[in-house]
Formats: structure tokens, sequence, C-alpha cells
């Protein structure tokens, strides 16, 4: 019994890509509940004076929201992700991730400028009979 339950919840998920299973109705309430008061603290201390908890809270609820209006303006992330908490923390983590590669770039980009990039370099490589040589 429990094994074609497991695999029935399997072909569930599947079908309605959720991305975190493991929350339950409590878990997304209680994580609401916490998000309120976090950004009810942000709201009053107007990014004044934060702990270090407030700090992260803040850089968290930062792509949080802007995770919940991915998912709520747009059909396609919404269908993808689903338009609850759970659709607006899986945009999230893309969004971070999307913000750290662009940063990333923007620092190798900057260096390279910096440095003089490809001109500089002490060799280079060619394209010869689909080898690369020096």
């Amino acid at each position: 019994m429990a094994d074609s339950y497991s695999a029935e919840k399997k072909i569930e998920q599947t079908i309605v890509n959720d991305v975190n299973p493991s929350m339950t109705t409590i878990d997304i309430l209680a994580s609401l509940k916490s998000i309120n008061h976090f950004q009810d603290i942000l709201d009053k201390k107007k990014g004044a004076n934060l702990t270090g908890a407030e700090k992260i809270a803040a850089h968290e609820l930062k792509y949080l929201n802007m995770g919940a209006q991915a998912v709520g303006e747009q059909g396609l992330w919404r269908e993808r992700f689903g338009g609850g908490l759970q659709g607006a923390m899986a945009m999230a983590e893309l969004l971070k991730q999307r913000e750290s590669e662009r940063i990333t770039k923007a620092l190798l980009d900057q260096h390279l400028e910096k440095n003089g990039g490809v001109k500089d370099r002490p060799y280079c490589f060619e394209r010869k009979s689909n080898q690369w040589i020096e």
C-alpha cells in the first residue's frame, strides 16, 4: 500500500511540477507568519540599525518579493512553479542565481577591460583542422 501511495505522489508531483513537496499547509502558514514578522520589523526600522538576522531577512525578502511578483505577473512562471509560496520561493532562487551570474560576469568583464583582456595574453590559440594549437 505504501509503495503505491509513494508512486502516486511521485506522479502527482511530476504532473504539477511541485518543487518542494515537503512543505505542508502548516509549514507554509508558519513561513508566512515569519515573513510578516520580519517585514513588519523592516518597515518600522526602514533599514536603520538592523541586526545581522534582520539584514539577512531583508535580503531574502527582497528576492522572495521579486519571485512572488514574477509568478504573479507571468503566466509561464506561474504554470511552471505554481502561484503560491513554493512558486515564489523557487522563483526567488532562480533570481538569486541569475543575479550572482550577472555580478560574476560584470566583475570578470571589468577585470578584462582594466587589464587588457585578450590582446595582452602571452599566447593565443587558433582553430586549425578541428584542433586547438598554440
